[in-house]
């Protein structure tokens, strides 16, 4: 489908992932010398996971190279992590993890992408044919490749980075070029190149051209049954300085969120619905955080690990809670209700709800029986209180029964069901087999 930022023509006339560990043994499904490889093979078709609470919107699927005419061996889950807010919206992070499925270790394998850009395609002053003024270069600090308009002023970028660890590899061509062959050597030998401003950059001297580039990473050795993992980005920018500093936000973010290798921010509370005037006690439950940054929702914080706070007003309360081991910042948010009609027991007042079946496989029915007609609202939270699910309707005078199908959205575990109406407030748990 391409890529495009900011809502612009999409830029990217062909993009692809390639894995190969020999000159004659590459795997990957972009263009050869006369049409397209079709060396992989779709295992699982890719699809949002809702289950994987580590961005916005998680995507997976898998894929084997069992086409190809010399098979790797491999199967490859690729998964996709979109971020909708600032500093974390402009890329898109790629992870594939590589198993090798032979009887023996896989040594020499090198793992990338592939793009052919076309940016702002302008058409010749003269001919009126269609035309590129595209150049192409790369950073090793950054361990990014990217491309940009020389015809504009103010050019928008597309980049590539290397977000995992691992080598960096780098090499760009321009279309034609009759040193550079789409076979499997100089595939091979594009995903093994060391970046030089003579084999990783193009178009920049000459006023521009039709750019193509490769970003790579590796040897890897991975033995018989094992896997590794390679993660690129892929970001938009108005200027250089944009996308240097989306690559450094996807890789923070990939490895303190994906990897989850700083702390995971999760709290607890010692009741998620008090009336007002209670003091609730907020517990993080980091081992690894030396700093804490509360929000209350309703002006007012701490910098304590644990602290107490009470809330004047009824209502409902975004908590936000922000953690820092000095190298990973995370926040995570879950919702406190401030009610005057507090009943959380289910013991005490069983008679007016039931959640059934309990454990269910995702679908179930709440059985809501009080003298409120209108709107309420049920919010599905998990244990670390992060938002699942949200579901809103209008309720009946007496016994209303709701039925729920929560199958794709949850995964199986234990979760809170939060119940909000103008006659009732109350959490049951409950656990999705």
């Amino acid at each position: 489908m391409g890529v495009s930022y900011n809502f612009l023509e999409n830029a990217l006339f062909e993009g692809g992932f390639l894995l190969g560990n020999s000159l004659s043994q590459v795997s990957d499904h972009i263009r050869n010398t006369q049409t397209r490889d079709n060396d992989f093979q779709i295992m699982e078709v890719i699809q949002r996971d809702f289950s994987d609470k580590r961005a916005d919107f998680v995507y997976s699927g898998t894929f084997n190279d069992n086409t190809a005419l010399l098979p790797l061996g491999v199967d490859v889950t690729q998964k996709a992590y979109v971020y909708e807010n600032p500093p974390y919206d402009d890329f898109v992070i790629f992870q594939y993890l590589i198993k090798n499925t032979r009887p023996q270790s896989l040594t020499g394998l090198y793992a990338g992408l592939f793009a052919d850009w076309d940016i702002h395609i302008t058409p010749d002053p003269l001919t009126g044919i269609p035309g590129t003024r595209n150049a192409v270069n790369y950073d090793s600090t950054e361990k990014t490749v990217f491309a940009w308009d020389l015809s504009r002023s103010t050019s928008h970028y597309y980049a590539m980075s290397l977000i995992s660890d691992g080598i960096f590899r780098a090499y760009a061509t321009t279309n034609p070029n009759p040193g550079f062959q789409f076979n499997g050597v100089g595939k091979y030998q594009a995903l093994k190149n060391t970046p030089t401003p003579a084999t990783a950059s193009a178009g920049i001297t000459n006023g521009g051209a039709d750019i193509m580039h490769f970003i790579s990473s590796g040897p890897y050795t991975i033995a018989s049954g094992g896997t590794d993992t390679v993660a690129f980005a892929i970001s938009g920018g108005q200027t250089y300085s944009e996308i240097t500093l989306a690559a450094q936000h996807a890789r923070e973010v990939y490895n303190c969120r994906i990897l989850e290798k700083g702390p995971v921010a999760e709290f607890s509370v010692s009741s998620p619905i008090v009336k007002p005037g209670e003091q609730i006690q907020f517990t993080d439950n980091n081992t690894q955080a030396t700093s804490w940054v509360w929000d209350f929702g309703d002006g007012t914080s701490a910098t304590t690990a644990n602290p107490q706070h009470s809330y004047a007003q009824t209502g409902e309360y975004t908590v936000i809670l922000t953690v820092s081991d000095g190298a990973c910042t995370i926040s995570t948010s879950r919702v406190v209700t401030i009610s005057n009609q507090v009943s959380v027991d289910p013991a005490s007042g069983w008679q007016n709800w039931r959640l059934y079946p309990n454990p269910n496989g995702g679908t179930f029915a709440l059985e809501v029986t009080d003298t409120y007609s209108g709107k309420y609202q049920i919010r599905i939270t998990d244990l670390r209180g992060r938002l699942c699910m949200e579901h809103t309707g209008v309720k009946t005078s007496g016994e209303m029964t709701i039925q729920l199908d929560t199958e794709q959205q949850l995964s199986k575990g234990m979760y809170f069901l939060h119940y909000t109406s103008g006659k009732s407030v109350f959490t049951l748990q409950f656990m999705r087999e």
